[in-house]
């Protein structure tokens, strides 16, 4: 069987590495602490669902009447498994923030909304659709200021559209 030259290729390899770059931020509600945060791949999601799965059956849940409770427990797997020592991000292998799942279970519900908040945040600051360079935020710019109305280009967007835009543009800007 025949693989892809170009997904074979170093350079493409890399770039797919960086989309699992570590980025460090404050941990939620403890500022003088870390926490690294890398994308979970979609066989970790797999790896999500299925023990999310494990756990509502172990329980005996009925998610009929509690539907939430397998996307919560979807919404812990991922965090430890996104969640990383900020001490170990230069490893091959960074080790788990979280000494295992069940200290993610002991967290109270703001918290993991915090930390799955950070997950997402770490998703728009790796996703290529979502990051412009200093040159296309200017080229941009320049459009619009040649535009009748930004005001009128800018309503036909979400609102989280809009603000992955203006993170985007933020991060454009030169230093």
């Amino acid at each position: 069987r025949r693989v892809s030259t170009t997904f074979s290729e170093e350079r493409f390899r890399d770039a797919l590495r960086g989309r699992r770059a570590v980025r460090l931020y404050p941990f939620p509600g403890i500022p003088d602490t870390q926490i690294g945060v890398r994308l979970v791949s979609d066989a970790g999601f797999d790896e999500a669902r299925a023990a999310a799965s494990a756990w509502v059956k172990k329980h005996g849940v009925d998610v009929n009447v509690d539907p939430e409770f397998f996307d919560r427990e979807v919404a812990r797997q991922v965090i430890f498994r996104a969640a990383v020592d900020p001490l170990t991000i230069d490893e091959a292998q960074p080790a788990s923030f979280f000494p295992n799942i069940d200290e993610v279970r002991r967290l109270d519900t703001p918290l993991i909304e915090a930390l799955a908040a950070l997950y997402r945040e770490h998703a728009d600051w790796v996703s290529p659709l979502r990051s412009l360079n200093t040159d296309e935020g200017k080229a941009f710019i320049e459009a619009l200021k040649k535009g009748p109305s930004p005001e009128a280009y800018f309503s036909g967007f979400d609102h989280d559209t809009l603000v992955r835009l203006l993170i985007s543009l933020a991060r454009s800007l030169p230093s």
